[in-house]
């Protein structure tokens, strides 16, 4: 999906984790997805739930609003498409 919408490049806007247990951390990182001009596509949040793992932090589960967020980015993208003036 990625390269059919032209992301090039992802940023970290935000990250916060809390400690759940010794070995459950949960991650909130607010992303920022660019083309290759560097311009920004769209933006999405996701949850990480980190579990340690043989020494080793490894993704329990995850949840995030991209979806929606690219469902969003790729109806106004064909809005503009469709328009005369965007051509």
């Amino acid at each position: 999906m990625y390269r059919m919408i032209g992301v090039r490049s992802a940023r970290i806007l935000r990250l916060t984790s809390t400690d759940l247990s010794p070995r459950v951390t949960q991650a909130m990182i607010y992303w920022m997805l660019r083309d290759s001009s560097g311009i920004d596509l769209y933006r999405f949040h996701a949850l990480y739930t980190l579990v340690e793992v043989d020494g080793a932090l490894k993704i329990g589960a995850m949840a995030h609003d991209e979806i929606l967020k690219s469902q969003e980015f790729m109806a106004q993208r064909r809005g503009e498409a469709s328009r005369p003036d965007a051509l």
